[in-house]
């Protein structure tokens, strides 16, 4: 069951992201501070969502497809999470079948800040796989999702290559620079593990 849906008046002072002007219209008799929450983290609004937490308001810990996780990694914003995490949000917790944890959902959206500041502050280094579509260290190296700075990334903060089949995604995309950032990092050339689910929602495949 869905959360009731606020006003437009809260709404748009909740876009804006400014706190005097949103406790205006703001009925806390007649609106869920867990709906506010859920859209202030999405439009990236820390103030608020701290207001929020003062308020009472204290996100999951952890959770399965819920709509407030959704809301807060499409906001992106680091420092709506340092409050997430400032009152008991922990980072590794958290799944969705869209794009699997928080640090997996930063990296197939391109958003590399948000990814540095989730492996700066404990988020595991090697992400979940997603339900379907490409692993996320896949996604940084195939196609025009390839993101060389996003790849290094991961690296750097020790993501795992045993069975990742980065070296096979990258040799099928002919990523050159990815292949040989791989191999200097410690790939085995002899991993020519692959499997994820395609997107059009057939088996998964193994090359």
């Amino acid at each position: 069951m869905g959360l009731p849906k606020l006003p437009a008046a809260v709404a748009a002072t909740i876009a804006s992201g400014d706190l005097t002007r949103f406790k205006e219209p703001y009925q806390p008799n007649s609106m869920a501070l867990e709906e506010i929450a859920s859209q202030v983290t999405q439009h990236g609004q820390p103030r608020i969502v701290q207001w929020c937490c003062d308020q009472g308001f204290r996100p999951p810990r952890e959770s399965l497809n819920s709509e407030f996780f959704s809301s807060a990694v499409v906001g992106a914003s680091p420092a709506v999470f340092q409050v997430l995490v400032d009152h008991g949000f922990d980072l590794n917790a958290h799944e969705s079948e869209a794009c699997s944890d928080a640090l997996a959902c930063a990296v197939m959206s391109g958003e590399y800040e948000f990814a540095k500041w989730l492996l700066e502050h404990g988020d595991r280094a090697t992400p979940h796989d997603p339900y379907h579509g490409p692993s996320a260290i896949s996604w940084t190296i195939r196609g025009d999702s390839a993101d060389q700075e996003m790849l290094k990334l991961l690296l750097d903060h020790g993501h795992d290559l045993e069975r990742s089949g980065a070296g096979v995604v990258a040799a099928y995309e002919e990523n050159v620079e990815a292949l040989r950032l791989l191999l200097d990092r410690g790939l085995n050339i002899d991993d020519r593990d692959i499997a994820w689910y395609s997107y059009d929602g057939d088996s998964d495949e193994s090359h």
